[in-house]
Parts: C-alpha cells; structure tokens; sequence
C-alpha cells in the first residue's frame, strides 16, 4: 500500500511538472562520456523511455536477486552492489535532463511517469512481496529494497535534493 501510494504521488508529481514546463528545443543536449551511461537518447521522450528502462531492469534483477529469498546477511551488499549501478545509471541520463529546457524536462518526466508501470511490469507484485517479507526479518533491508521504487528520483536532481538532501550532497548534485 505503502508503495503503491510513492508510485501514485511521484506520477501526479511529474505530470505536473510537465503541466508547468515553458518552450524550449525538442533535442537533448550531449552530456559528459559516463561508463554507466546508456546509449545517448535523441530526444526528451527517449531521454524520459531510457530512465524508465532501467527503473524496470534494476525491478527486474533485484526480484531476480531476492526470489530464492536468501538470508539477508547474504544478500545485503549485493543489493547495494545493485542499487548504485542503477543510481549511477540514472544520474548519466539526469546530467542529461538537467541540460533541457524546462518544457523538454517535463516531456521527458512525463515519459518516466508513463512508463514506471509498463517498465515494472510483472516484476512490481513480486517486488512488494519480496519487500514485506524481508520487512519481517531485517528492516534496514527491507528500507533498502523499499528504495528502489523511487530509483527514478536520480533521474530528477530537483526530486532528489528536496526528498533526500544528503543524497544529493554524497552526489555532487547541488
């Protein structure tokens, strides 16, 4: 319930961002080279369609990661292992974002929004199955799991430094 309210108040959230964005060019602008890059999106909708991507590829390996439902001594750092591959993935296509006018970010916001339940898929029932049971038996794990239902946040720098300031700030993202 928990997580499906997040998921509901970061869609209404990024569909009125793109309500309030202004004019500006429909091309995204190259970032620097980053290792975790994907490949360079052309314009704001497949800047926003690759952040959705990898939001349904890190749902999809975490549950892959968990479903034997291992002891959560043996699974923790591979879980943070996995989450910061994906944050660091999406911060390249948020340096990305960043250099869009407003317009172009509320297009390419509103494509994550649209796409979060397409790219989940089937792997978000699973996903709050595995979450509520490691809830039950290590918490810290269970909160760790629970963040990667807002992973797209590091696609978003405004998102992340008002939800987790010192996130940002362990980023570079002022």
């Amino acid at each position: 319930m928990k997580h499906t309210m997040s998921f509901a108040l970061m869609a209404t959230a990024l569909a009125v961002m793109m309500l309030v964005g202004c004019g500006g060019s429909p091309t995204v602008e190259s970032a620097t080279a980053d290792e975790a890059a994907p490949a360079q999106p052309k314009t704001p909708a497949d800047l926003g369609n690759a952040a959705a991507d990898l939001y349904g590829q890190a749902m999809s390996e975490l549950v892959t990661l968990l479903k034997d439902k291992p002891a959560p001594a043996d699974v923790k750092d591979k879980v943070a292992q996995l989450k910061e591959q994906y944050v660091q993935k999406l911060l390249a296509l948020g340096r990305q974002r960043e250099a869009l006018s407003a317009s172009d970010r509320a297009t390419a916001d509103m494509r994550v929004s649209l796409g979060l339940e397409r790219a989940a898929g089937p792997s978000f029932q699973e996903y709050s199955t595995l979450q509520n049971y490691y809830m039950g038996q290590d918490n810290e794990l269970a909160n760790q799991i629970a963040s990667f239902n807002i992973l797209t946040q590091y696609f978003n720098f405004d998102l992340l430094k008002k939800q987790v300031p010192a996130e940002a700030r362990r980023l570079g993202i002022q």
